[in-house]
């Protein structure tokens, strides 16, 4: 993994992949406890670790969290992460009203950065653990819904200004409290800074100075996510943004394509469906694998990722295991 960031040669791609509740399947916990007690959850991404030999480690991929560090109801999931159930605010007042997250006191949060801390000891040197973290743009939409804030956004520009610093403030010390833990890089998905969200004169005028300003002083590398978008015919409109260590690309999207707008050196991941996993028949995922390895076999700047949202919990082993194969040349 090193020699790939620093553009040196390596003997087969790395790669990861998001299966952060499967933890909790190969450990036989409770998934509501399993997101709750950091010591089950770094239980739970050892025998992922143990079982399928990742070159990356993701810490909780619970974005509802950061939404119930500010009051958001949540709604529990059966065998997956929890969502949001209701947010936290009606109006942008009371939104710019509450007091900023706090990471060092807030249950939810101290969960997510407790998680890290144990992931990043028990895998340092070992892999990389990356650690989710919601965009600077997305985060008003946990806290007001989606159509709040794209009213707000669209014609409100004080009310999304303060809401935009809000959710830096947020972001900034989120990312500081992962840095403590010992995180190695954030993954970043984009929705309300996505062509298939906003046009692109809204995404340069609205959102990417929010991001420029954001990741300036992040004290992590981060990587932009696709956010379940397609993302690379305009994946040059984030190339110039600071602190960027890669992009991550979805199932639809063309890495030939993103790599002729971004050069050659610039690290790709990505990008077989993730939430499919548990319907590919073990041909299908072969024949995928297959083809997107030959198709990348000059690419060394690739990283090999699920695209999307994690793993489905009951994948069939099966699937998983053949993953690892092909990617460490087990198989023919």
């Amino acid at each position: 993994m090193a020699a790939l960031f620093s553009g040196g040669p390596y003997d087969r791609p790395p790669y990861g992949l998001v299966c952060c509740t499967l933890g909790a399947t190969l450990t036989s916990a409770a998934v509501e406890e399993y997101y709750a007690n950091p010591g089950l959850y770094v239980r739970g991404q050892r025998a992922v670790c143990s079982y399928l030999d990742p070159d990356i480690v993701f810490t909780p991929f619970v974005f509802a969290f950061e939404a119930a560090a500010f009051g958001a109801e949540l709604a529990p999931q059966k065998n997956s992460v929890p969502n949001v159930r209701k947010p936290p605010f009606r109006s942008a007042r009371a939104a710019l009203e509450h007091p900023d997250s706090d990471p060092g006191s807030d249950p939810f949060l101290r969960f997510l950065t407790d998680s890290s801390a144990d992931c990043a000891e028990a895998f340092r040197g070992e892999r990389i653990v990356a650690a989710p973290i919601v965009a600077p743009t997305d985060l008003p939409a946990l806290l007001l819904g989606i159509e709040g804030w794209m009213e707000i956004l669209l014609f409100r520009p004080e009310d999304a200004e303060g809401l935009f610093s809000k959710a830096r403030r947020h972001f900034a010390a989120l990312a500081e409290a992962y840095r403590s833990a010992g995180v190695s890089i954030l993954v970043m998905p984009m929705m309300f800074a996505n062509p298939r969200i906003l046009d692109e004169e809204s995404i340069r005028r609205l959102a990417l100075p929010v991001l420029e300003a954001a990741l300036r002083d992040c004290p992590l590398p981060v990587v932009l996510h696709h956010g379940g978008t397609a993302f690379a015919e305009r994946i040059g409109l984030y190339t110039g943004l600071p602190n960027l260590a890669g992009f991550a690309l979805g199932a639809q999207d063309s890495f030939s394509r993103a790599r002729d707008i971004t050069g050659p050196d610039t690290v790709l991941l990505g990008n077989i469906s993730g939430p499919c996993f548990d319907v590919y028949t073990r041909d299908s995922l072969s024949s995928s694998l297959t083809a997107l390895l030959e198709d990348r076999r000059n690419d060394r700047r690739w990283i090999f990722a699920n695209g999307g949202a994690e793993l489905p919990a009951w994948t069939p082993p099966d699937r998983l295991t053949l993953v690892r194969d092909i990617l460490q040349g087990r198989l023919p």
